[in-house]
């Protein structure tokens, strides 16, 4: 039987957590002759490349470019007509390739979207699931959607090479994974979200790990945002209440400074706006993690914080480019 799928797993310092993914593929429940693992190993100066190997993945090494190109490079010798790609601090449950494959039988889709799983105690680490959660529940199994994020993704390896892969510019795993699924969208291709397509992954468990994280993907995906400007404000991930939240964080600062120096009554009219975008992450976490209801305004305004200022400080260096080739031109 010849290899249909190809998993490339880029893979850069990852020791200690490859040969994890590495034994949870092999464990899917797709015949193992019917797939291939391709890891990327993007520059480590650790034993990543030989855990890898020993796990029987093939590997291929390059100097260190960065995620977006070390994907890029294990597509480019993969064998299956469907590519995968998952990361390597993940571990896909046993189904996860059978359900990611699955959308496939439909002849216009490009490409598949699966998703994260959590089963951490921290308190950070379970707020983080829940995002992921309100997101999936919105979507139905199967539905139309722009987005599809590299820790749990798939594509026609012809049509990820007709629009060049992942933009390599991208330094870090940030923005490359929705910039190239906006490129495909605009012109006309098809996604699905495979709700049984789960990968465990771990989760920020402090509040300063958690912020960089927001921070940073905000950060990055103003590149993003810069050529498909539309998506700011409207896309099928993103619930609009986050975006509502993130105004209003912003928004934060000068209601203190008003309501020290003027009135009360700014704050007062800011706190029950802010808790009425947070009603829908309320509702569900009563209904999934109750005890975590307490924790949910306090989760939305460092979000929002993290998310806001990540932004800024992408239009900040954006601007700063834009002027600097101005300059010189």
């Amino acid at each position: 039987m010849s290899v249909r799928f190809s998993v490339v797993v880029p893979a850069y310092q990852s020791e200690l957590v490859v040969g994890a993914c590495l034994a949870a593929l092999r464990a899917q429940s797709v015949p193992q002759d019917c797939f291939e693992i391709i890891v990327v190993d993007d520059g480590s100066t650790d034993g990543t490349p030989r855990v890898a190997a020993e796990a029987g993945a093939r590997v291929l090494c390059q100097a260190n470019t960065g995620p977006a190109a070390a994907r890029n490079a294990g597509a480019n010798i993969a064998s299956g007509e469907i590519v995968l790609f998952t990361d390597a601090d993940c571990r896909p449950e046993p189904g996860w390739l059978a359900a990611m494959t699955l959308p496939f039988e439909r002849p216009g889709v490009s490409a598949v979207q699966g998703r994260y799983v959590g089963s951490q105690p921290e308190i950070v680490a379970r707020w983080a699931q829940l995002e992921f959660n309100e997101r999936y529940e919105r979507i139905p199994d199967g539905a139309e959607i722009d987005f599809v994020f590299t820790y749990s993704a798939a594509y026609r390896r012809k049509v990820f090479f007709e629009f060049g892969g992942f933009d390599a510019a991208f330094p870090v795993p940030n923005g490359e994974d929705m910039d190239l699924a906006f490129r495909l969208h605009a012109k006309g291709h098809h996604f699905a979200f495979a709700r049984g397509a789960f990968v465990k992954h771990v989760h920020p468990t402090t509040w300063s790990w958690y912020f960089r994280q927001k921070f940073t993907r905000a950060y990055w995906r103003q590149r993003v945002y810069a050529h498909f400007p539309r998506k700011a404000l409207f896309d099928s991930y993103t619930p609009k209440a986050m975006k509502i939240q993130i105004a209003l964080g912003l928004m934060l600062p000068p209601v203190l400074v008003l309501a020290l120096a003027a009135h009360p009554v700014w704050i007062l009219v800011w706190l029950p706006l802010f808790l009425a975008s947070c009603a829908r992450l309320l509702a569900l976490a009563w209904r999934r993690d109750r005890p975590l209801v307490v924790w949910i305004p306090f989760a939305c305004l460092v979000r929002a914080l993290a998310l806001g200022s990540g932004t800024l400080a992408g239009i900040g260096q954006l601007i700063t480019v834009l002027r600097a080739r101005r300059a010189a031109g």
